[in-house]
């Protein structure tokens, strides 16, 4: 399927970018120099929600790399960012829930999303941001119509039972194919191009 050559999104004004800057970063104590990588583990479908545990081991390899990383959810996704938390090793600041326009212009000051299928992931696409996916049951040529690697990247099992669009499953198979390391190495490519075009040195640049 070809990408999309245009995409829907969301005007923000420099005032809202700006302000969610001071705000959230000082909140979350994030500095201006290094890159951001915010992971939204939540989703309330089983199906399309990859593992806390490894979202969490993702997080604290991101972290011992040298990014600065945050965690982000709803009112309904607190369990699941709680669970990410407990399971990670390091100390992961967690941006509390914010009304939804807000939240677009936090994301709009970072580097790049980790997420499941779902809102969250089209909303960084519409202010700008790259996007890594991590698809379960949904067909990610249908769901992921963006440039690759331009707009960000996906990962996706593609057994033969997939997609299967289902928000229930016993085995939940599709999702625990996707190893860690594989979704590491994905997002350290992006993360590689993204400082290259930001011109900025980094250790993780480091092999």
């Amino acid at each position: 399927m070809e990408p999309v050559t245009e995409k829907t999104s969301i005007s923000l004004l420099k005032e809202e970018r700006e302000s969610a800057r001071r705000k959230y970063f000082h909140l979350l104590s994030l500095q201006n120099k290094g890159l951001i990588v915010v992971i939204h583990p939540g989703n309330l479908f089983e199906t399309k929600r990859w593992f806390p545990e490894r979202y969490a081991q993702l997080a604290d390899l991101l972290k011992n790399k040298g990014y600065q990383v945050v965690i982000t959810g709803s009112k309904k996704e607190a369990v699941t960012v709680k669970q990410v938390k407990e399971f990670s090793r390091t100390t992961l600041p967690v941006l509390p829930p914010i009304p939804l326009r807000k939240f677009a212009a936090f994301l709009s000051n970072i580097d790049l999303l980790v997420t499941n299928d779902g809102g969250v992931l089209h909303l960084a696409q519409a202010v700008g941001i790259k996007t890594f996916a991590i698809f379960g049951s949904t067909d990610p040529y249908i769901w992921f119509p963006y440039r690759v690697p331009d707009n960000g990247d996906f990962i996706y099992s593609n057994l033969d039972c997939s997609p299967c669009g289902k928000k229930r499953c016993d085995s939940l198979e599709c999702l625990k194919k996707i190893e860690v390391d594989d979704v590491f190495e994905s997002i350290k490519k992006l993360l590689e191009t993204i400082m290259e075009k930001k011109n900025v040195s980094h250790e993780t640049s480091k092999t």
